[in-house]
């Protein structure tokens, strides 16, 4: 009964990594930040740090996201690939 269920159990994870290989890397997602939740330091170093954004939407100020979510809102202004 264990070597089956521990079976059943190996054999779903084996099926789900493929879907995780597919899924898009995260990058950097700029001007869809709004005030204070961009995640990191602005493009033009007017602030070097997470939740510092002072407006909302400004194109130096960004979010990690995947480059199809990125695409898919209108306010992006780019996406960079994140370094490796």
């Amino acid at each position: 009964m264990i070597k089956s269920a521990l079976r059943a159990a190996i054999a779903a994870a084996i099926t789900l990594t493929p879907g995780a290989v597919l899924a898009d890397d995260k990058g950097k997602c700029y001007g869809v930040a709004k005030a204070e939740h961009n995640d990191c330091a602005a493009k033009d170093n007017s602030h070097t740090c997470a939740a510092q954004a002072k407006k909302d939407y400004d194109a130096n100020d960004w979010v990690s996201m995947s480059k199809t979510d990125c695409e898919k809102d209108p306010k992006n202004k780019g996406w960079e690939e994140a370094k490796k």
